[in-house]
């Protein structure tokens, strides 16, 4: 397949992705998103194994928000969207998510890094050339994502131990999986009426297996329907993610 400016995947939304609602989970949402920027990296010379191959580097995902106008249902086919902003230190890559009709259902926007797997630091010369495409100013969202600071009371919501599920091929918790924890804190009796609106996410240090990461809560003091949710690994104190969930 040719390098293409941007990249998009058909998908129908299968019953095991849907909650109690017959409603997206997050969780599957965002591994759509996880699914398709790894799709268009490799269309553009820049896939997981070739990264490492050629550069000892890795994918690494940062930050990402997505602002939610209607989640998508069971059975319902979507269009996936995505493409990069101009290379840089930070990568940048947006998505939007289309029923059949071509009405957008979700939006979303990304901040990755490109990691050296050995001295497991940030590589911050610009390692890829997009010139061989297109590249697009278009923003999915007109935003620029930053780090996420509470004014919630964080109080402990529950306690997940990293088993073998959780884990994915790079041997520690997947991205998407944080979504599932920080959803679990907040509760399906919490969810039977109102809708997940906005996410934004800061993953901050990897959780491995046999780890055990602790999910606080709190409810946002200055913004209606929000709250902030942090994953702390109990062994060492460290923030393995930030959240911020408004729901309406």
């Amino acid at each position: 397949m040719e390098p293409v400016s941007k990249y998009t995947l058909s998908v129908t939304v299968p019953d095991r992705d849907c909650d109690f609602k017959d409603q997206l989970r997050l969780s599957a949402l965002f591994g759509y998103l996880q699914d398709i920027a790894a799709l268009h990296a490799k269309n553009l010379g820049a896939s997981v194994d070739k990264l490492k191959e050629s550069f000892d580097v890795a994918w690494i995902l940062m930050r990402l928000r997505v602002d939610i106008l209607r989640m998508p249902k069971r059975y319902e086919v979507l269009t996936v969207e995505t493409w990069p902003q101009k290379p840089a230190t930070l990568y940048e890559r947006d998505y939007l998510i289309k029923n059949e009709n071509g009405e957008v259902l979700v939006k979303g926007v990304s901040v990755w890094i490109l990691m050296n797997l050995v001295k497991r630091e940030i590589v911050k010369e610009t390692l890829l050339d997009y010139s061989h495409i297109r590249i697009t100013e278009e923003r999915a969202i007109d935003c620029r994502l930053g780090k996420i600071r509470s004014d919630a009371e964080l109080l402990p919501a529950l306690e997940k131990k990293i088993e073998y599920s959780d884990l994915d091929r790079n041997q520690h918790v997947n991205n998407t999986k944080y979504m599932d924890y920080a959803m679990d804190s907040i509760g399906a009796a919490g969810l039977e009426t109102q809708d997940v609106k906005q996410v934004e996410v800061n993953y901050v240090n990897e959780t491995k297996l046999g780890e055990t990461i602790i999910i606080s809560k709190g409810v946002s003091v200055s913004e209606k329907n929000t709250f902030y949710i942090e994953g702390t690994i109990a062994e060492d104190g460290r923030s393995a993610f930030k959240s911020k969930i408004t729901v309406a």
